[in-house]
């Protein structure tokens, strides 16, 4: 990985009260073997055109297709959930760009 680059911050909410932060970094070149963790089962690779976002969390709906856009850097996100994480259920509450 010689290429990687903080891309975003994103911001976590339950009612209103800060819950925890993602920063995300991006690499466009790799070299070697996804490898399964506890966060990720079973690694594959896909085209960026075809993310298959619908398997992933909501929020990962609102900011993974803008950072492989290169005429957009986002800065900050922030999503709040209804009431727990664990139920899905979440709303962008705003965003920043450069």
């Amino acid at each position: 990985m010689q290429d990687l680059q903080r891309v975003a911050l994103l911001h976590f909410f339950v009612q209103e009260v800060p819950f925890f932060d993602v920063e995300v970094f991006l690499c466009r070149t790799f070299s070697g073997t996804p490898k399964a963790s506890d966060e990720m089962v079973n690694p594959k690779k896909y085209p960026i055109a075809n993310l298959p976002l619908d398997k992933m969390l909501p929020a990962d709906r609102h900011w993974l297709p803008v950072i492989f856009d290169d005429t957009k850097n986002p800065l900050e996100w922030w999503f709040t959930y209804s009431e727990k994480p664990k139920d899905r259920s979440i709303t962008l509450i705003n965003s920043r760009h450069s």
